[in-house]
């Protein structure tokens, strides 16, 4: 049965039909994820992996069984001869990847060149896990001249396997390298572009808000006590939280605070997370109206009333929240000393612009959704310096190792600007030390 396996896997595969891609084919690149372009077949859609990362999973694969596509790690070869360094490269990968996931079969290795006029090749093995489940595991490397990458497809799901490896195939014969594209070609339209080092408001163009004259702009929030837990088992408990509504000058307004912050902020883009969050309001007489649409319902409105700078939801207060600070010394979690040492990791802000990060956010673990059904998180603890700045309700951190992170930033009220105690980012509160 494993020989059936892998002469299915190489048959797909080992096919690479010639015809050029061009714009209007039905193989033309819409997503990119790192520095792979391709076209996201049909019955593939992107999710988040066990490791944060985005992976490529099969909607008919069904919940029992597991067949997944993540793009591994990628290089600029090495030496004068090019083929020799991608073969070594290549076999490097197939040897990490054996002993990772304690593969003792040798498998099978077979080379073509894609349809993008890519080399490429193929590793194929079977292999048991510490259930005694069989799975397949098929090691994919590409090279483009003297850039090569790598993409793993594991599954057990050998029903699905031919109609899966089949949509593979298509995505490898036409997939290339951003790093590759040609100086005077143009990049393509793409409906999704993942940057793993990045938050997703570094992938477009400077983005200024909008003008307008709706008489409200800015982020808003109350803080209180909200529910965590599942009501259905009995089990709920008191959270502190913020709530919050983001209003812009033109007429539109978010009921929630926008994940980035507002510097370089698409109103457009977060609009297809925040599906039922996304209205209009007025404002006459000191009363603010707004409407909140419903694909599947009659539309939600909510009103608040103006009284000075504060907005009132019957006697709760938003206030206008400050969006800029001058920050000195490391902030944790405000409720570290209750969690422990392993919560004990922070981040050191310098007068002078630069940072100092433990790996702070694998404990807060602030998370930045990229389109789908995938939300990007820092799981591991992973230290890095580089320098930050704070403006329009953002926390910009460009690290040293290429890592870009942008969260949404406020401090309380009545803390100053200069050297604030406490700081709120993306509604967790944290705490100078």
């Amino acid at each position: 049965m494993r020989g059936v396996w892998l002469c299915l896997a190489f048959l797909l595969l080992a096919v690479a039909p010639a015809t050029p891609v061009t714009a209007d084919d039905d193989n033309a690149p819409d997503t990119q994820i790192g520095d792979w372009v391709f076209k996201l077949p049909d019955g593939m859609k992107i999710t988040t992996g066990l490791n944060g990362k985005p992976v490529l999973k099969f909607r008919s694969t069904p919940d029992n069984y597991s067949t997944t596509l993540s793009f591994g790690f990628s290089a600029d070869l090495q030496g004068d001869d090019k083929s020799k360094a991608f073969q070594d490269w290549a076999g490097e990968g197939r040897d990490m990847l054996k002993k990772t996931m304690s593969v003792q079969d040798d498998g099978e290795v077979t080379e073509t060149r894609t349809a993008a006029g890519y080399d490429m090749i193929a590793w194929a093995a079977a292999y048991k896990d510490q259930r005694d489940v069989t799975w397949l595991t098929i090691l994919t490397c590409l090279r483009h001249e003297g850039r090569a990458g790598g993409l793993m497809f594991f599954t057990n799901d050998f029903e699905r396997l031919e109609d899966q490896a089949a949509e593979m195939d298509s995505l490898l014969n036409h997939a290339t390298f951003a790093s590759c594209r040609a100086k005077d070609q143009k990049p393509p339209k793409l409906k999704v572009q993942i940057d793993p080092l990045s938050t997703p408001s570094f992938l477009w163009e400077p983005t200024p808000l909008p003008k307008g004259d709706a008489g409200l702009e800015g982020i808003y929030g109350a803080s209180g006590l909200g529910t965590a837990g599942d009501p259905r088992e009995g089990i709920t408990t008191a959270k502190f939280r913020w709530r919050y509504y983001t209003f812009l000058a033109d007429g539109r307004v978010l009921r929630e605070i926008p994940p980035e912050g507002l510097l370089n902020f698409r109103y457009e883009f977060w609009q297809q997370y925040f599906v039922n969050d996304c209205g209009k309001y007025t404002l006459k007489n000191d009363t603010v109206e707004m409407t909140f649409k419903r694909a599947d319902s009659d539309d939600l409105k909510e009103t608040l009333k103006r009284k000075g700078d504060e907005l009132l939801d019957g006697d709760k207060p938003y206030r206008k929240l400050p969006g800029t600070a001058r920050l000195k010394g490391t902030f944790m979690r405000h409720d570290v000393e209750s969690l422990g040492e392993y919560y004990k990791v922070g981040i050191a802000f310098s007068e002078d612009g630069s940072f100092e990060d433990a790996g702070f956010n694998a404990r807060v673990n602030i998370g930045w959704w990229v389109g789908g059904d995938c939300v990007l998180r820092d799981l591991e603890v992973t230290p890095g310096k580089g320098t930050w700045k704070v403006a329009s309700n953002t926390l910009e951190l460009l690290y040293e190792d290429g890592r870009r992170r942008r969260f949404a930033f406020h401090r309380y009220s009545d803390e100053p600007e200069e050297n604030p105690r406490l700081i709120v980012l993306n509604g967790n509160v944290l705490m100078r030390r």
